[in-house]
């Protein structure tokens, strides 16, 4: 009984140090684009890139060719060399991925956020850059609202919700109506392991269990010589 007693427990253990693993996010960091150090690109990849977003390689001072043609690089990257920018409200780094069971799971990116300003033509005059904010985006619901203030260096910002098994669209999106730059690197999301309680709960149960099962044996026997 008692083997069987530790087995149980080891078997609880296992499971739940075990039950933590990331989902596949295809190029967490942006560093498939191909782009020249000091440039950008918006071009097709494993993210969708929607407005201003776009991938940079470092370094470059805040940029712009245009509407919908904008960009920062004045920071490292956390993760490899390139990472993502985005300008203003309403640009969003999405993709498709498939969560495998209903569960509680933590989303985590990097953010930077530049401070300055940025002309844009036609204006002639430059934007100053004021605080930004996101959500994490879960099949166009916005998660979380995370505000980033010009001159931020690189934090990480997490969220952890309950998600149903299917296939979603995942990933982060601007969210005021401002001038601002906000960079990104790093994109997880990771199932949140089994609670360390649920086995302690187990362990506390078959505590209890096995000392009265080996009471019990005892009356037994002692029945049993009379």
């Amino acid at each position: 009984m008692k083997k069987l007693y530790l087995l149980f427990l080891s078997t609880i253990l296992l499971g739940a140090t075990h039950s933590a693993h990331a989902l596949i996010i295809i190029d967490p960091g942006f560093e498939s684009y191909s782009v020249d150090p000091g440039g950008f690109t918006k071009e097709a990849g494993s993210w969708t890139l929607a407005n201003d977003a776009g991938v940079v390689e470092p370094f470059s001072p805040n940029s712009s060719n245009g509407q919908l043609d904008t960009w920062s690089a004045t920071f490292a990257a956390i993760e490899g060399e390139q990472y993502a920018s985005t300008y203003a409200g309403l640009d969003s780094i999405t993709q498709s991925i498939n969560i495998p069971a209903r569960g509680l799971y933590t989303f985590s990116i990097y953010a930077a956020s530049p401070d300055g300003s940025v002309t844009i033509a036609p204006h002639a005059n430059p934007f100053i850059l004021s605080t930004g904010s996101f959500s994490f985006e879960f099949d166009g619901n916005q998660l979380g609202s995370f505000s980033i203030d010009p001159g931020t260096d690189w934090m990480e910002y997490s969220l952890t919700t309950e998600l149903s098994a299917g296939i979603y669209t995942v990933g982060v999106i601007n969210t005021a109506r401002a001038p601002y730059f906000i960079n990104y690197d790093n994109f997880t999301l990771s199932q949140v392991p089994v609670p360390a309680a649920v086995w302690l709960f187990a362990s506390g149960l078959m505590a209890l269990i096995y000392p009265w099962r080996l009471k019990y044996q005892g009356f037994r026997s002692t029945m049993a010589a009379k």
